[in-house]
């Protein structure tokens, strides 16, 4: 989920990656959820965050949305880095 081309679609493809990362967090928080609890719960968050200015994308195009876009993917790129972090830290 590092590089999505801002064609017509993006949003879209966006959206899929982010299911992805969705289904993977579930599986990590049966898992280890008291473990990394503070990062699932981040990640989460951002996620529900990136999904929500992605569906006001598609609804209400703008400079503002797509610019919103690009602000929470940043935002659960940090949360994932620091789940990873975390999860690394324990090997």
């Amino acid at each position: 989920m590092t590089t999505v081309d801002l064609s017509q679609g993006a949003l879209t493809e966006l959206q899929n990656n982010l299911t992805q990362v969705k289904s993977d967090v579930a599986k990590l928080k049966v898992d280890a959820k008291d473990e990394f609890a503070t990062q699932i719960d981040a990640v989460e968050q951002a996620s529900a965050s990136v999904s929500s200015s992605i569906d006001t994308a598609k609804t209400s195009p703008s400079v503002q949305a797509i610019a919103d876009v690009g602000t929470g993917v940043r935002a659960l790129r940090t949360s994932l880095t620091a789940l990873n972090d975390a999860v690394k830290g324990t090997c």
